[in-house]
């Protein structure tokens, strides 16, 4: 299990890295509009055992993985995207200075 976890966790870091290399033109440029996107993703994860156990509450197979590659994953990608745009507005901040 926490081998998935960790999988998981590097999966969703390496896809969010990749989304903002090659989409970079399309991260948010204000601070404000970044600090909404790290509450929302918060929130979002907050949620995702809830989702999860609805989705997976039959149990089978086919439920899992919709609610792994469907649910945990893009949350978790949505996470760390969003710390990366984060990190670097605090970073052009502090270069400002």
């Amino acid at each position: 299990m926490q081998g998935l976890v960790l999988t998981f966790a590097a999966a969703a870091g390496v896809i969010a890295l990749w989304l903002e290399t090659r989409f970079e033109a399309r991260t948010p440029e204000a601070l404000r509009t970044v600090v909404m996107h790290v509450a929302a993703s918060l929130c979002a994860m907050k949620l995702t055992p809830q989702l999860l156990h609805i989705v997976v509450s039959d149990s089978s197979q086919l439920s899992k993985l919709v609610g792994l590659f469907g649910i945990v994953l893009p949350v978790l990608t949505y996470v760390f995207l969003s710390s990366i745009w984060l990190i670097k507005q605090m970073q052009s901040a502090l270069r400002l200075r």
